[in-house]
């Protein structure tokens, strides 16, 4: 399902999470969105 603008799921995603602490997570996801906010400002540069 999409939203205006951004998407339910972000493109990447972690497929495993044994051995992995709840911080390591966060900082995952965090990057993640940094990653996607990146790719979405790309995008809107092109239709300028």
């Amino acid at each position: 399902k999409r939203y205006w603008g951004r998407h339910l799921w972000s493109r990447g995603y972690c497929v495993s999470t044994v051995g992995l602490t709840e911080e390591l997570i966060r900082r995952y996801v965090r990057h993640q969105e940094k990653v996607d906010k990146q790719i979405e400002q790309q995008q809107k540069e092109l239709f300028k």
